[in-house]
């Protein structure tokens, strides 16, 4: 999940949740794969899908590449982005075999993109391919959520905690398999959202990192802003 053609993606948005504001004001070059860290209920999930177009936020500004997804008068639905999204729970088709559940993405997806034989081999699942789903562990399902939102073709792939699910050395293996050195696979744009535990093991050296801080915002409300960190060689952890 990353670009060897810049992307650019512009967000603006303040988002209300019990006690807190999200708050963040940003322009993304993205070239590499880009980890958004923070504790759990800090609005990593809700900021992903605001970028797909699953939620639509009250003054949001979204755009990518100079092209309007969201603000006061346009909001494009999330099938009129060119997003791929892995959520936390794959989400896989069960009445389907692996290999079905791929088809069902290669043969609705435009010319140009990742051929299936790629997008298997970058996921390894050849020995799958006949298997049921539901017989699958929880790393062999989002290696196949991963595969079948490559063959849709994003430009941008949105990954909700991927590594969520797998023990320290299954971790490895995909944050490996997800770089475009090893897999050979290229989208052009890529955002993962990441327990902070898996900052270093799931994000490119060559990525950029958006990492939480917590201030005072108006009206006495605990406001989380985002800054935006150039290298995850380097990165700090955010402060709670």
């Amino acid at each position: 999940m990353s670009a060897n053609i810049g992307h650019t993606l512009r967000l603006h948005a303040q988002i209300d949740f019990p006690g807190f504001r999200l708050d963040i004001d940003d322009v993304l070059e993205l070239g590499g794969v880009t980890g958004l860290f923070g504790p759990s209920g800090s609005g990593k999930s809700t900021l992903l899908r605001v970028i797909a177009g699953l939620e639509a936020a009250n003054g949001a500004n979204v755009s990518f590449n100079d092209k309007v997804w969201q603000d006061d008068t346009v909001f494009l639905p999330a099938s009129a982005r060119p997003v791929g999204y892995v959520f936390q729970d794959a989400r896989l088709f069960s009445h389907l075999s692996v290999e079905g559940n791929l088809l069902f993405a290669a043969n609705r997806s435009a010319d140009g993109g990742i051929a299936f034989a790629e997008a298997v081999t970058a996921m390894r699942l050849q020995p799958l391919l006949p298997r049921n789903v539901a017989t699958l562990s929880g790393g062999e399902r989002q290696r196949v959520a991963i595969a079948r939102t490559l063959l849709t073709n994003p430009q941008l792939l949105l990954l909700d905690e991927p590594l969520a699910a797998l023990d320290a050395q299954r971790k490895r293996e995909m944050a490996l398999r997800a770089q475009p050195q090893e897999s050979g696979v290229d989208p052009s744009g890529g955002c993962g959202s990441h327990r902070r535990e898996d900052r270093r093991t799931g994000s490119s050296r060559n990525g950029n990192g958006i990492l939480r801080r917590q201030g005072v915002g108006d009206g006495g409300h605990q406001a989380r802003h985002y800054r935006h960190e150039p290298s995850l060689g380097t990165v700090a952890s955010p402060r709670v």
